[in-house]
């Protein structure tokens, strides 16, 4: 139950980080940049749209590459997504930042569904259900 528990602090945490860094931030700093509205809005939606499409992969990568590489390779990219906001100098570079978080949630969500119906196939429901509330 412990590497359970230790996902859904993962989560809790690394989904936190992501909604902290683009509501309301993240319209800020895009004007702090000098982006218009359009630009902003194709900034907020870059990771949205990254999450629509690698999502469907991101529980094949887990079968192939196992679920332990997959969170972790996540979770490197929830630790060093915000340092790269210091990076960012227009809308290009700024989405770009977006999407690779957007990355990191489409690939950690459903890995972590995955695991917990590995590790606990009988209750994986509840677990599931306790997940979605966390995140």
């Amino acid at each position: 139950m412990r590497r359970v528990v230790f996902v859904f602090a993962a989560g809790f945490f690394a989904i936190l980080g992501s909604t902290m860094s683009k509501a309301p931030t993240l319209p800020l700093y895009a004007r702090s940049l000098g982006l218009g509205l359009a630009a902003i809005g194709v900034v907020c939606s870059a990771s949205t749209v990254t999450g629509i499409f690698v999502n469907f992969i991101g529980g094949w990568l887990s079968d192939l590459y196992g679920r332990r590489r997959l969170l972790l390779a996540s979770g490197v990219v929830f630790l060093s997504a915000p340092l790269l906001y210091f990076a960012a100098r227009g809308a290009l570079s700024l989405a770009a930042v977006r999407a690779y978080y957007g990355a990191a949630t489409a690939i950690f969500v459903p890995v972590s569904y995955a695991l917990v119906s590995d590790l606990y196939p009988e209750h994986r429901g509840l677990l599931w259900g306790c997940f979605l509330h966390l995140c």
